[in-house]
C-alpha cells in the first residue's frame, strides 16, 4: 500500500462533458490505485446541467468539478508529473502528441 496512485489525465476539447464524467467514474472507482483529472484544448465556461445531473443521478459529487485548460497540467507537470493521458477527441489527441513533455 506504499505505492502512490497512478495519475491520470483525460484531455477532452471542452472539459465540459466526457473528460468530466471519465474524471469522476475513474476517481470513484479507482480506489486509491488512481488519482484522475480532466482537461480541455479549449474548456468550456461551464459544465452543462446535464452532465452535472448523469453525474449526480450516478451519486457522484459535482461540487467541485470545472472545467480546466490542458495548458495548466502542462506547466506543472515538471512537479506534478501525469502518468497517463486519456485523450476524448481529435483535437486533445493532437495537442498532447505535439505540445505534451514526454520523456
Amino acid at each position: 500500500m506504499g505505492s502512490k496512485p497512478l495519475f491520470v489525465l483525460f484531455v477532452s476539447t471542452g472539459n465540459a462533458a466526457r473528460s468530466q464524467i471519465a474524471q469522476a467514474l475513474l476517481n470513484a472507482k479507482g480506489s486509491c490505485r488512481y488519482k484522475a483529472r480532466s482537461a480541455g484544448v479549449w474548456p468550456a465556461d461551464e459544465i452543462p446541467f446535464s452532465t452535472k445531473a448523469v453525474l449526480e443521478n450516478a451519486g457522484h459529487c459535482t461540487e467541485k468539478l470545472h472545467p480546466k485548460s490542458w495548458k495548466d497540467f502542462h506547466e506543472a507537470a515538471s512537479y506534478l508529473p501525469v502518468d497517463v493521458i486519456v485523450t476524448l477527441s481529435e483535437d486533445a489527441k493532437f495537442v498532447c502528441d505535439h505540445e505534451w513533455p514526454y520523456d
